[in-house]
């Protein structure tokens, strides 16, 4: 008769089971316990860099650092950096005062108002002049059939020059100005002496006084031109101001000079920068609104 196998028992009793399990739940809650009490602190891991936050009040800046856990001391420090010093996220810049002024240096030059005049009040008269005055009517500062002017004209080819179909004896004829009041001469400073000018200028007197009797004849110094022009071009402003000097001789009962000249020029005499063209020889709006003032005013 066979023997009967014997059972193997189960080397893990319940016991052991329980105590395994029990280990486990009190090394789970060990964990949790130091997990709470470790983020329930008032101090951070020493690993985590935040990097400092700027806070910015209405008058002072606050910049805020973190102190890694290691060390013992108060973790959470500020720092405060009052506006009015250097820091290095918002540099103050501070502009110096100018410089003293110069106790011996000139005074600037004042600026004189430009007077107002009256268009009504040269609608009688007839201006002749070159390439400077063909601007009192081609600004819109007198009407054209007040001017006869054209680019290049001088003294000397006033007296054979046609303008719009007419001659100036021929426009003298048809519009038996008032009065005429000429400015010739600054084209032909580069090319012809100043006593030739100033003697076809006193012929062209003549002529208009034979022509139209009743007619009162101006003449007008010619202008300056600017230093720059002066240093560049060939109208000196000695030649300007020797021309000049020749028309003046030319004032008499029949003929007055008007000096335009003295209206125009600066402190050092050339041509006003307010009053000048970028090259320095022509006019600017405001030159002829200064020139037809002076006119006006000498002869109101």
């Amino acid at each position: 008769m066979a023997k009967r196998k014997r059972k193997r028992e189960n080397p893990l009793s319940p016991a052991i089971i329980a105590l395994n399990i029990a280990i486990v739940v009190v090394i789970a809650l060990m964990v949790l316990f130091v997990y709470l009490f470790w983020t329930s602190g008032d101090t951070e891991p020493a690993e985590r860099t935040t990097p400092p936050m700027p806070v910015t009040s209405g008058r002072a800046t606050y910049t805020t650092t973190t102190t890694p856990a290691a060390v013992t001391e108060s973790t959470t420090t500020s720092s405060y950096i009052p506006i009015t010093q250097a820091s290095t996220t918002t540099p103050v810049s501070v502009t110096p005062p100018p410089p003293d002024a110069d106790p011996d240096a000139e005074a600037p030059e004042p600026i004189a108002p430009i007077g107002s005049y009256d268009v009504s009040f040269f609608e009688n008269d007839l201006f002749v002049g070159d390439s400077i005055m063909t601007g009192m009517s081609g600004f819109g500062y007198l009407p054209p059939a007040n001017v006869f002017a054209q680019i290049g004209l001088n003294p000397d080819s006033v007296f054979t020059t046609d303008i719009n179909g007419r001659t100036l004896k021929q426009k003298l004829a048809e519009a038996r100005p008032q009065r005429v009041f000429i400015m010739l001469g600054t084209n032909g400073l580069a090319f012809l002496s100043a006593a030739h000018m100033a003697e076809k200028m006193g012929a062209l007197v003549t002529d208009i006084r034979s022509d139209s009797a009743d007619t009162l004849i101006y003449i007008l110094t010619i202008p300056p031109v600017t230093a720059a022009h002066d240093r560049d071009k060939p109208e000196k402003n000695a030649d300007v101001l020797a021309y000049n000097a020749l028309l003046t001789a030319l004032d008499s009962d029949s003929v007055r000079v008007l000096d335009v000249y003295s209206q125009l020029k600066d402190k050092d005499g050339f041509l006003s920068e307010r009053f000048a063209e970028e090259d320095g020889l022509h006019f600017l709006g405001a030159a002829y609104k200064a020139v037809l003032s002076y006119i006006q005013s000498e002869l109101s």
